[in-house]
């Protein structure tokens, strides 16, 4: 397999697309790499769902896609996603560089912060107006 390209894309716990080559000549492009908490994994390329020429969309509005391509097996999908990701750390090892996992609300810096500006005093447990807009 040889990586062809990649494309950094941060979002939520995507970190990216890459395009491969595999040996037998089938190129796949729009790989998508995920950052989960067991580790880096990829996911093959999906596409929209349309019904009758529209984007077929879920009740809260979020578009639905199904697979374009799909492993017949758990057991080959994840010996491609250990593959790609492989190659896509040797030859773009900051793709997947950790992110710093979020602080809990209420803890570490947040609580840090609270404390030095006053803690629990009256003054500061006023409902803030316009979420930080200036009077």
């Amino acid at each position: 397999m040889n990586l062809v390209s990649w494309r950094p894309h941060a979002s939520g716990t995507l970190r990216g697309f890459v395009t491969v080559e595999l040996e037998i000549g089938l190129i796949i492009p729009d790989i998508k790499v995920f950052d989960g908490r067991d580790g880096a994994y990829v996911q093959l390329p999906d596409k929209p769902a349309l019904e009758g020429g529209r984007l077929k969309c879920t009740q809260n509005g979020q578009p639905i896609y199904y697979p374009a391509l799909k492993w017949c097996d758990r057991q080959r999908a994840d010996k491609f996603s250990s593959a790609v990701i492989k190659a896509l750390a040797a030859q773009h090892p900051e793709a997947l560089v950790s992110r710093p996992a979020p602080t809990p609300s209420g803890s570490g810096l947040q609580h840090a912060v609270h404390e030095r500006l006053g803690g629990n005093s009256p003054a500061r447990q006023q409902p803030r107006r316009g979420f930080g807009r200036r009077p």
